[in-house]
């Protein structure tokens, strides 16, 4: 229903529907770490290491997640809440 600003999302048994309800939730930013290293061969062999640091936006529920909830529980979804986190309750 698209007339209620109140919706109420429960496990859902398609993966369209899983897809659908993922990209409404929206995304949050995890910090994610990336580290190389490097090994040279020749003559007075040595090698560097390195880290890089990086902001990665991830789904707050990927549709596996959302179809792998356990039944009775549900997400309370608010229409224009799309920067807040949805509570989960059962």
């Amino acid at each position: 229903m698209t007339n209620h600003a109140l919706q109420i999302l429960f496990a859902p048994r398609e993966h369209r529907d899983a897809n659908t309800y993922s990209e409404m939730l929206g995304t949050y930013t995890a910090k994610g770490t990336s580290t190389g290293r490097s090994v040279n061969l020749g003559p007075g062999a040595g090698g560097s290491n390195s880290e890089t640091g990086s902001d990665q936006r991830r789904p707050l529920l990927l549709p596996q997640e959302l179809k792998a909830l356990s039944p009775g529980t549900w997400l309370p979804w608010r229409s224009g809440a799309e920067n807040r986190s949805p509570s989960m309750s059962r």
